[in-house]
């Protein structure tokens, strides 16, 4: 008896065809796209780390600048008219802020620290002990007393941070938040001119001095208005440039 084998029909030559033209369109479209890729990067990482809470930070600044005031916005809590000022410090714990309302950036913070500043003289203590990866500054723009020897302050307690023995300054990046500039208007340029003053002010001078004496830490300042819902889009761009900022530090 004979045994027929059976042997599978060749794929047609039709079939064939369309998918070496897939792979080259495949290829051709990957490589339309690399420059583009390649260009995200930087964004891609940032995202990523961002899925991290691993950052600690602290709040600095005058008393009832808005430090409070930030943290219950960074809890989507309504920030009230009048707040009694923080003494001594809280630690407020763990945020996660969606930035987007889409959930696809936050404004992480693993620890919020949130320092009074009635005595500024005890920052010192709060960022020997906590040595945050980020300092947020908020700064009162409807009072200015004091500006630059709070600034000043900040760069001597580094200065001798650096001269600690085993102390290893984890400081990635500084942000200057501008609060309350709601009452300088809705015009954008009487608001360019209050930047214009703090871009050439003492005060910037004083923190760029920071940024020189440890290295690698980058300073970013931005204006917001914490108490008013017409400002959480400008509020949210800063925040997320400093999340940004602090993702893709050292």
């Amino acid at each position: 008896m004979h045994q027929i084998a059976y042997m599978p029909a060749p794929p047609a030559a039709s079939s064939s065809a369309s998918l070496d033209w897939a792979l080259i369109v495949g290829i051709v479209a990957l490589v339309i796209a690399l420059p583009t890729l390649f260009f995200q990067i930087p964004q891609i990482v940032a995202a990523i780390r961002n899925l991290r809470l691993r950052h600690r930070l602290v709040l600095i600044g005058p008393q009832k600048a808005g430090k409070t005031s930030l943290w219950l916005y960074l809890n989507n809590k309504v920030v009230p008219d009048r707040i009694t000022g923080t003494y001594g410090f809280q630690k407020r714990g763990r945020i996660v802020y969606d930035l987007t309302g889409e959930k696809t950036f936050y404004f992480r913070a693993r620890e919020l620290i949130d320092q009074g500043g009635e005595f500024p003289k005890s920052w010192e203590g709060v960022i020997r002990r906590y040595n945050p990866d980020g300092i947020i500054f908020v700064v009162d723009t409807s009072n200015r007393a004091n500006e630059r020897e709070q600034a000043k302050l900040l760069f001597e307690i580094y200065e001798r941070l650096i001269g600690a023995v085993r102390y290893r300054i984890k400081l990635k990046g500084i942000l200057i938040l501008l609060n309350k500039f709601d009452i300088w208007g809705a015009n954008p340029t009487d608001r360019d001119k209050v930047l214009k003053e703090y871009e050439t002010s003492e005060f910037l001078a004083e923190i760029d001095k920071v940024k020189r004496l440890i290295g690698g830490v980058d300073v970013m300042y931005g204006c917001a208005s914490l108490k008013f819902a017409a400002f959480r889009s400008e509020n949210d761009q800063v925040l997320r440039e400093f999340a940004e900022l602090l993702s893709s530090s050292r």
